[in-house]
């Protein structure tokens, strides 16, 4: 009889002569199981290999806790074998609460501690500020999260709870890497969330989805030395249409600047945020990849000059063609010309919300594409791009003008028309001529109205 070698062992066919796997063979499979359906599979090959499959199901997908009904079931799922299981949760989901009238608030609270207290190696926690001031907020609950230890990440959906959510991240005594706020106001002086952020040493990622006001770096500076990945103070709004303070803003940049004389982070990997934001923050660090949210008319000379003082090596710009072409003199600095090798440019046709400042409405009507990327071209001819993406997009979201509202979708439609009749081939050899860059040539439209 045959024998077969393993790197671990040496064992014998079983008795319809099919070789059996190495559990070492059997392990290193599990292990770069990631599919949800493929570790169910995994489990049917055999019962001796469930305990396993099981381990590897709760490591790769984040536990989502939505409900009293699910936080049961997890209860069960995990306690059912506590030794085996919990130490293999990874990222669990404690999302807005239901409980209902057949479920005791105290019993289904004592199952949420319970899990939050066995889970040892638990490394992304997220949240909602509702769960902490809800009816199922036991006074246990934000202690159990904040005496966690082995996080990594957490990230609060406030929902109009900011108080707790700030909270929350204060206390957390892990060594984060990434927090995520839905939302956060950082105001405009230092009477605001500034006098409340917490030190994280270790934290290298800072993401806001909504962000109100100016960010201070020596407040940031101070909480996140080693940020070195992502800075995301970004805005829900599709542009800002009101008269930016510039005064506020030149002296908040001022400010900025001076706190990093004596300490300023080594680079950044991914900046997102606003034009005025990034003007505001006058970052003197390498950045690797900036996106500016809004770009228009108003907000033009701002990304120049931000751009100047923190030339990317890759840019992402949506530019609103609300004042037409006019919008690109200047954008591009002579900064950039030995540091932008990728350029990613949306051009955006949305309606100004602002009477006293409206949109070149003959501009978007009577587009003359072959003139406008003959402006295009020129802006950004001193760049030593290896990679141009353009795209159009198309958004009317202001439905409150009535007695305009035709007027205004009937340019949507027609911007979109002109768009769809490009000869998008022949606009990216002309694009890419006067580089000779390897130019990636992508050109989409997108609509959403």
């Amino acid at each position: 009889m045959k024998t077969f070698l393993s790197n671990a062992t040496v064992f014998k066919p079983d008795s319809c002569g099919a070789p059996r796997l190495d559990w070492d063979v059997l392990q290193a499979i599990r292990d770069r199981l990631t599919d949800t359906s493929d570790i169910l599979s995994f489990s049917c090959t055999g019962a001796s290999l469930r305990p396993v499959a099981m381990q590897r199901f709760l490591s790769v997908r984040p536990i989502v806790l939505k409900d009293a009904r699910s936080m049961c079931n997890i209860h069960s799922l995990i306690f059912a074998d506590k030794t085996r299981r919990a130490s293999h949760v990874r990222a669990l989901q404690v999302a807005t609460w239901d409980i209902g009238t057949s479920y005791d608030t105290r019993d289904v609270a004592d199952r949420l501690l319970a899990i939050l207290t066995c889970v040892d190696r638990l490394e992304s926690f997220q949240t909602t500020g509702y769960l902490l001031r809800s009816k199922m907020s036991d006074t246990r609950i934000l202690p159990a999260i904040v005496q966690l230890t082995t996080l990594r990440e957490i990230s609060v959906v406030s929902e109009g709870w900011e108080d707790e959510a700030i909270r929350l991240v204060q206390g957390v005594q892990s060594p984060l890497e990434i927090i995520h706020l839905d939302c956060l106001d950082f105001g405009y002086d230092y009477h605001s969330v500034h006098q409340v952020v917490t030190q994280h040493p270790a934290l290298r990622s800072f993401i806001v989805d909504c962000a109100e006001g100016l960010p201070r770096l020596a407040c940031l500076l101070q909480a996140f030395p080693a940020l070195d990945r992502t800075l995301a103070l970004e805005h829900q709004n599709d542009g800002r249409w009101w008269r930016l303070n510039d005064g506020l803003l030149h002296r908040v940049r001022d400010e900025n600047r001076r706190a990093q004389e004596s300490h300023c982070w080594v680079g950044l990997d991914y900046v997102s945020c606003e034009a005025h934001v990034f003007f505001a923050l006058g970052l003197q660090c390498p950045i690797r990849h900036a996106k500016i949210i809004d770009c228009f008319a108003l907000t033009k000379d701002y990304v120049a000059t931000a751009l100047r003082g923190s030339p990317p090596r890759q840019l992402t710009l949506r530019i609103e063609l609300e004042r037409g072409a006019s919008v690109l003199d200047g954008l591009f600095p002579s900064e950039l010309e030995t540091t932008l090798t990728h350029l990613d440019v949306t051009l955006r046709y949305a309606r100004g919300r602002e009477r006293g400042f409206p949109g070149d409405l003959d501009f978007l009507k009577n587009v003359q594409w072959d003139q406008f990327f003959d402006i295009l071209i020129r802006s950004i001819a001193h760049l030593p791009l290896r990679c141009l993406s353009i795209s159009f997009y198309s958004c009317f979201t202001d439905y409150t003008d009535y007695y305009n509202l035709g007027r205004h979708l009937e340019l949507s439609e027609t911007f979109l028309h002109t768009v769809r009749n490009l000869p998008f081939e022949d606009v990216a050899s002309g694009l890419a001529s006067p580089h000779q860059i390897d130019m990636k040539k992508k050109a989409q439209t997108k609509k959403n109205s």
